[in-house]
């Protein structure tokens, strides 16, 4: 085993092993680090110095060692100790000690290396018993200029040599990724070719992901997301990684996924931890060590509720997919052809030749441009691609459409439910590893915080359970051995309603068998028959059935079997699950409380026959009657839901230590019920976690509802909230409503809500029927809603014949308040109810809970609130008392507040046509142009670079480096500082590069942009479309940056004073083939550059952009021209039609395939008329001639091929 290797080596190094400079090895507090005493003289000072090993499992092959001193050590010794923290990847505790060693003393007290006689006496003679080779190795590799070796253990990860090229390489790598909009940040030797951390990152706020999600993932708007990408041997390229096998590749690159509070990266330290997790007992000691010394909890980097599973899926996918998507795949279709052929041999050129894996990521309009955009789908070369890049773009498919995949297996869900949190899929193995291995929600975490939101969990599956094949949906999968339900069935609801029927699903399995013992319920022992053989296990969990000696049934643990034939138990948890034991129980409750009884004497310790059953049945191999029954059993033995919170905040323990009150069984439904809840519930009314008092949020509630506790409540998938934001703008806009939503009311029976608080609000299922249509169904007066939710509400009693029996709610009716799309007129009916048909209409806000329970009180507030979101005056919602309910503002998401919400006063927005109350009520969260939620103006990016709020911001400065969030450290600002340009395939100055003039006559900058059709940003411009557009053009000029010219062969002006309508393009096509009649024509007549203009229309990226010469005037093909340039100047290719079009397709492939089309002599070369009859071409000719190529050649022309050019011909030379 790695970790006893480790322990083995340590043992030896500290007690057997004598050293050079190195005293006291000892071990440190936490695990996996050591400390030991430096000291190079016999008279000189010595330094503590503190190892960390990462990875253990994998020692000593594939760990890394990391060293820090103390701040006193000379800064020569630190430099070295900084330079050689990484790079001792693979070798053994002894090995590290003795190369450090001879490393540290071979230098001089001012740094330097001394000659060989210089060193100590003592030096020759401890060489004498040691092997010199892999310390001259070290050595070498350790001081060379150019790092060449790691160890003798690495000789297949050898670190990378530091060449020019590589550092240029990585900063081209790493601009890429900057460009793109992320942050950048590294620890080590990045640019030595040594070990190092790269981080990529960027705020959660760019992502598009609702407030109710944020709020569902634990995470804030202002957090960093973060990458961290290891490279224990040093930076490798995607061309690098393409070379090296499997085992290699996963040895070259690791990968960890977090959060941070405080900054853009991690520290070193904490980048060391993400790599080498801290156990519970240590991190524990930290949190205790913070406590004692007054200080606030950690929020520097640390894991998000998905970094487990997005770990794994990086870590062990991520570099096969990207290769795979050097065929053509997309990320969709790599992940699926991955999927089908797990564990399998095949061919990969052949097998993905199927066109069932050739298909394009499905475009989204629903997350920003960051999320969508495809670094790869628009990178010519797989060598060129930024594997940083592409790494944080496959990072945010996953993190910001978690809901989609399956946590697990990382499938697709093959489902059209839309959630607000992650699960897993159908397969019972994803659900058995998303349980055991932790992937899931803490349960402890929910029961301390919102205990309220647990406790309604449970009762609604309860309900469900009881109600008569009302829950449908299992905790299948899970392995959980439950008692029987043969000797109690009578008791459980769910299992004597069913009994009745006739259905043969409901016959229950074979009668288990009883084990007859003899038990003394005042010493919990059971007495079995000495001849007997024990039939159960320390651990095993019993059940009595109720008998003349019990009114309930007993529930208890086994405890020790080793005074058999006598065993003990725990003590027995009563089952109050009969309809009777309910209404006994509630109706005592409160007399109970006030009033105990003296406890009863224990009585006379004896023995009493009795018969148990073990915990020993299969759930998964139930029927659906049978498993109701189980959870109906299983959650009535369960303790209160404040009773686990007291035992968790009193001991700090998880519920799974509680072994004597909680099965496992028990513990295991409780995490499937709480995990399997897939909407975002928050409770409004709180529990003080000090004094377990009620305190009301008064500020969250919504007056005119007295008596009903309330819930925020939130269902969908993460960009739900910004799909119902989108067609709350297309309606405002057609309609022109005063107010853009409205809110009413949707009741449903209590054993209906279990599923719809996993499933949301739809209509695939008839519960109360459809007169009025399909749709959601929903009432501005609360009577019709509450209604539909009444069944127990005139007698409120019969609702706790199924409740939970522990319960401190006692729910008797639920409804719900949804904000709707304020268009009556197009909902599928509108009187007597509302009938929505469009689901993405509908957003649900709040819940409100019926509780019958005379203990609970709500402090409520007679006034209303202060700051309120103001509704139609014609449609506000009436309460339980007739009156109007007043909504809260903090009820709305905080990116549709302006300071102008609650006075009603419009801001001021530009060329916006929506209504002053519209724009009041949704401030800028629609990107209106001109607004600082969304900007597009490129006038404005050049005024201020932190333009836009933190929900959306949009930055059109070309460094994009989020300009509101924290500096960048100089550390990381030196990565892209070059000190020399390198001797091969220099990088270009942004804007101005110039390769040699033997390879190219074209100079950059040099086109009068006077001369040409410059036009004003078309009246179509759509937030959409720009952010696509300036991410291509941000992406051009990155490509542009770092390619010589000659290579590259066009050119685009990144001045942003030239670039002020990004729906138009300036570009020129420069050092063809001199070969070519065409570039001998250009020559003849001193023309460097052929001049392009590029028309994005309204439906891009979906529809082409329109390609046109505007100057030289190209030969028609009748007159013996060619270059696929018609007669009109319009490129005649079929990728520029809707036929070859597709929205991946890159602005750099389509430049590519012109300059390439044009260059083509086939079937005649391109050529220039004389330059007397040299002149512009105009737009009306090129549109004429397109479309004549698209007839003649039956290609489809883009429906916005009219819109474009009209504004293009208004605006003639």
């Amino acid at each position: 085993m790695p970790r006893k290797q480790y322990l083995s080596d340590f043992q030896a190094v500290a007690e057997q092993t004598q050293i050079v400079g190195i005293l006291n090895i000892r071990p440190s507090d936490e695990s996996g680090q050591f400390h030991f005493d430096l000291q190079l003289e016999r008279d000189g000072p010595s330094y503590e110095i503190t190892v960390l090993v990462s990875d253990i499992s994998d020692y000593p092959t594939e760990h890394a060692y990391y060293l820090m001193g103390e701040d006193s050590m000379p800064k020569h010794m630190a430099a070295t100790f900084e330079r050689l923290s990484l790079s001792h990847a693979g070798q053994t505790l002894k090995e590290l000690l003795q190369s450090m060693s001879d490393t540290l003393r071979s230098l001089d007290l001012e740094g330097d290396t001394p000659m060989p006689d210089s060193q100590p006496e003592d030096y020759e003679d401890y060489e004498d018993g040691e092997d010199d080779d892999s310390i001259d190795d070290f050595d070498e590799a350790a001081f060379d200029t150019v790092p060449t070796k790691v160890s003798s253990h690495s000789s297949t990860t050898a670190i990378v040599p530091a060449t020019p090229r590589f550092q240029s390489r990585i900063r081209a790598d790493l601009m890429l990724a900057k460009s793109a909009g992320f942050k950048i940040g590294c620890h080590g030797g990045l640019l030595d070719g040594l070990s190092c951390y790269v981080s990529v990152s960027c705020r959660i706020a760019k992502l598009g992901v609702s407030e109710e999600a944020m709020q569902a993932w634990q995470v804030n708007a202002n957090d960093y997301l973060i990458l961290v990408m290891f490279f224990p041997n040093g930076y490798r390229s995607v061309e690098d990684l393409r070379m090296m096998d499997t085992v290699q590749q996963r040895r070259s690159v690791k990968f960890s996924v977090g959060i941070s509070h405080s900054n853009y990266k991690p520290t070193l330290d904490e980048a060391v931890k993400a790599f080498n997790p801290v156990s519970v007992e240590d991190q524990a000691k930290e949190e205790a060590a913070r406590a004692s010394q007054g200080q606030s909890a950690f929020r520097g980097f640390e894991s998000c509720f998905i970094s487990r599973p997005l770990n794994q899926l990086l870590n062990d996918r991520l570099l096969r997919l990207v290769f795979y998507r050097e065929v053509g795949l997309s990320w969709s279709g790599a992940e699926q052809f991955y999927n089908d052929h797990q564990g399998m041999q095949y061919g990969f050129s052949e097998e993905v030749a199927d066109d069932k894996y050739m298909y394009p990521e499905p475009d989204s309009t629903a997350y920003p441009a960051l999320v969508t955009q495809d670094h790869i789908g628009d990178t010519r070369r797989m060598r060129d691609v930024s594997f940083p890049l592409a790494a944080m773009q496959f990072l945010l498919r996953h993190f910001v459409r978690c809901t989609e995949f399956c946590l697990v297996c990382h499938c697709k869900l093959d489902t059209d439910l839309e959630a607000i949190k992650p699960y897993v899929c159908e397969k019972p193995l994803c659900l058995y590893q998303y349980m055991s291995l932790g992937f899931g929600p803490s349960i402890e975490h929910e029961i301390v915080t919102q205990p309220n939101v647990v406790d309604l969990l449970i009762s609604l599956c309860h309900l469900a359970a009881s109600s008569h094949g009302k829950l449908e949906v299992f905790p299948v999968g899970l392995g959980l051995q439950v008692p029987p339900i043969w000797p109690l069935e009578a008791d459980y609801p769910g299992a004597a309603g069913s009994r009745a029927s006739k259905d043969k699903s409901a016959e229950f399995p074979p009668r288990p068998t009883g084990y007859n013992a003899k038990f003394n319920r005042a010493t919990l022992e059971l007495l079995f028959d000495s001849n007997d053989k024990c039939p159960v296990r320390a651990g095993d969990w019993i059940v009595f059935p109720k008998s003349d000696k019990s009114e309930t049934d007993l529930h208890c643990r086994i405890g020790s079997t080793n005074y058999f034939p006598t065993v003990s138990v725990s003590e027995p948890i009563p089952s109050y699950s009969d309809i009777e034991k309910i209404r006994a129980l509630t109706e005592q409750k409160a007399s109970q409380t006030k009033q105990r009884k003296p406890e009863t004497p224990a009585p006379t310790p004896s023995f009493e026959s009795a018969t148990f059953y073990l915990y020993d049945l299969n759930f998964d191999e139930a029927n659906d009657v049978w498993k109701r029954a189980v959870i109906i059993q299983l959650l009535s033995v369960l303790p209160t839901v404040m009773e686990m919170r007291k035992y968790i905040v009193e001991t700090s323990k998880e519920l799974s230590s509680w072994v004597n009150r909680i099965s496992p069984a028990a513990a295991g439904l409780l995490r499937w019920i709480i995990a399997s809840s897939r909407a975002c519930i928050f409770q409004v009314d709180d529990i003080d976690s000090a004094e377990g008092k009620k305190v009301t949020k008064a500020e969250n509630r919504i007056h005119g509802m007295p008596g009903w506790m309330q819930f925020r409540f939130a269902m969908g998938a993460p960009d739900k909230e910004r799909r119902f934001l989108q067609e709350a703008k297309k309606s405002a806009e057609k309609l022109k409503p005063k107010f853009p939503t409205i809110f009413a009311w949707h009741g449903s029976m209590l054993h209906n809500w279990h599923s719809i608080i996993r499933e949301g609000l739809h209509y695939n299922y008839v519960a109360s029927g459809r007169a009025f249509g399909d749709g959601v169904y929903m009432s501005p007066d609360f009577h019709t809603s509450v209604g539909y939710s009444n069944q127990y509400r005139s007698h409120p009693a019969n609702a706790l014949n199924l409740a939970w029996p522990q319960t401190r709610l006692n729910i008797s009716s639920i409804v719900s308040l949804q904000e709707v799309v304020n268009a009556p007129q197009q909902f599928r009916s509108r009187s007597p109810h509302f009938v929505v048909q469009h689901i993405d209409w509908v957003q649900t806000r709040y819940l409100f809970v019926k509780c019958f329970n005379p203990e609970i009180k709500l402090d409520e507030s007679k006034t209303a609130p202060i700051d309120v979101f103001h509704q139609d005056p014609t449609l506000t919602p009436k309460g339980e008392t007739g009156a109007r309910i007043v909504i809260p503002a903090s009820a709305i998401p905080r990116s549709r507040k302006t300071d102008d919400v609650l006075s009603r006063n419009a801001p001021k927005l530009v060329a916006t046509p929506l209504t002053s109350s519209f724009a009041s009520s949704f401030g800028n969260v629609f990107g209106t142009a001109g607004t600082s939620a969304d900007p597009i103006t490129l006038d404005e990016a050049k005024k201020s670079k932190a333009v836009g709020t933190s929900a959306d911001p949009i930055d059109l400065d070309i460094d994009m480096d989020d300009g509101a969030s924290i500096a960048t450290a100089d550390e990381d600002r030196e990565i892209f500082k070059e000190d020399s340009p390198p001797p091969c395939e220099p990088i270009l100055p942004q804007g101005k590069g110039k390769s040699k003039a033997s390879m190219t006559d074209f100079a950059p900058g040099t086109l009068d942009v006077s001369s040409l059709p410059i036009l004003a940003p078309p009246s179509y411009a759509t937030p959409g479309a720009s952010k696509r557009l300036l991410s291509d053009f941000r992406t051009l000029v990155t490509v542009q940056d770092v390619t010589p010219l000659h290579e590259l062969g066009w050119y685009i002006n990144p001045d942003p004073d030239l670039m002020t309508n990004l729906f138009q393009w300036i570009v020129e096509l420069h050092s063809f083939d001199p070969t070519l009649p065409l570039a001998k024509d250009m020559k003849a007549q001193k023309i460097t550059s052929v001049v392009l203009e590029l028309r994005f229309g309204k439906d891009f990226p979906h529809t082409p952009p329109f390609v046109r010469v505007i100057r030289p005037r190209f030969l028609g093909f009748n007159q013996g021209g060619g270059g696929h340039v018609t007669l009109g100047g319009a490129i005649c290719m079929e990728l520029l039609t809707n036929t070859g079009w597709t929205a991946v397709s890159s602005l750099e492939s389509v430049l590519l395939q012109v300059r390439m089309a044009m260059s083509s002599t086939d079937p005649r070369p391109a050529r220039l008329v004389p330059s007397s009859q040299n002149m512009d071409y105009g737009i009306g000719e090129a549109v004429e001639a397109y479309r004549r190529a698209c007839q003649v050649h039956g290609w489809k022309m883009p429906p916005d091929l009219l819109e474009t050019t009209q504004d293009a011909q208004a605006s003639r030379f």
